[in-house]
């Protein structure tokens, strides 16, 4: 699947919802697109993995319905890029109990340790977002429902005010990010 406009192509239209994310999340929320290790700044993975995975992969799912783990289609080998926006790779896969080494747990993407890579850094954001949203929860080997929090606008809400407010606090890294997304729950919601 190819978007084009004018001279420029992209491969997959979550590339423009991607690209739209860094606007909105620069221009209208001063959250910057850094890693600094030393100083506990790691709003570059907010930016490649985490909100800009997972916001892609929402609209997708609102269009196509592929739900929380798309079934791979025998015969389409791109069906999960496709039908959910790099859910191929790991910085856009969900969880699946029946694969173990599909979870993004942090301490396997160390802060600075990504080379040229941070989209699967931000991944281990991308991942508990993504199960919240659809009110999935992985549990050992199965997954079980939740309440799901929350329709398309207020999920958008409590992730930009968590990138918000992570990103203006001392420490701007991903455990941050989610003890401010946790906190908006909290505050601003009836989710238990």
């Amino acid at each position: 699947m190819y978007t084009f406009e004018s001279n420029g192509g992209y491969h997959f239209p979550g590339v423009i919802h991607h690209e739209l994310n860094h606007f909105v999340l620069i221009k209208y929320f001063g959250v910057t697109s850094t890693i600094d290790c030393a100083n506990r700044n790691e709003t570059q993975y907010f930016q490649e993995g985490g909100l800009g995975r997972t916001l892609p992969q929402m609209f997708w799912h609102h269009h196509y319905g592929v739900g929380y783990l798309p079934e791979w289609v025998s015969g389409d080998p791109d069906f999960n890029t496709n039908k959910l926006f790099r859910s191929n790779g790991v910085s856009g896969r969900p969880h699946n109990p029946d694969d173990a080494t599909s979870l993004n747990a942090i301490a396997n993407f160390a802060c600075g340790a990504h080379g040229t890579d941070p989209y699967s850094w931000g991944g281990v954001v991308a991942q508990p977002m993504w199960e919240i949203y659809h009110g999935q929860k992985v549990v050992g080997a199965s997954i079980t429902p939740m309440n799901q929090p929350a329709g398309d606008t207020v999920m958008i809400r409590s992730m930009y005010y968590a990138a918000d407010m992570a990103s203006g606090s001392s420490f701007p890294e991903r455990f941050e990010l989610a003890n401010r997304f946790m906190e908006w729950w909290e505050l601003f919601s009836n989710a238990t």
